[in-house]
């Protein structure tokens, strides 16, 4: 019992100082973290164009993803979307959702070699990108993307 309490006091420590803050993306919104949400939609069998726009046809495959997944529909990708949306991926994993990594790693952090580094399959590169990612951010660096580094990347 007492180590249910004190897992819940982590969990609420973590939550105070933003470890699980993810950020607020909507309509107007442009960059890099869009275009990792627009590729997450498209791994999840939405057709959208991936332009980095967060446009009415990237709001409206953000309503029926959330009234598909039980979530108030909002159109706007936080808190409660962003948890649902992103996929696990790891060494010899494929498709969008590595290309939307491999997007974040070099035009947002530069944490790999440009533009021919976005091939969309999650290879030793990536995997070394995804590790140097999670020691700079302080994270356990075990070259997964998982909910933590994906949080890390988005924000």
């Amino acid at each position: 019992m007492a180590s249910r309490g004190l897992a819940f006091l982590l969990v609420v420590c973590l939550m105070l100082q933003g470890v699980f803050a993810w950020p607020v993306v909507q309509t107007g919104a442009r960059g890099s973290t869009v275009v990792a949400l627009q590729d997450l939609l498209k791994a999840r069998g939405y057709v959208l164009a991936v332009d980095g726009i967060f446009g009415p046809i990237t709001a409206s495959a953000v309503i029926n993803f959330q009234i598909a997944n039980g979530l108030v529909a909002t159109g706007i990708v936080g808190q409660l979307t962003w948890p649902k949306v992103i996929i696990l991926v790891k060494f010899g994993s494929v498709g969008k959702a590595v290309h939307a990594v491999q997007y974040l790693l070099v035009y947002k952090y530069r944490f790999l070699a440009g533009a021919g580094s976005i091939d969309s399959v999650f290879g030793q590169n990536t995997k070394n990108a995804v590790i140097a990612f999670q020691s700079n951010k302080g994270l356990a660096r075990d070259g997964i993307v998982g909910p933590i580094t994906w949080q890390a990347l988005v924000s």
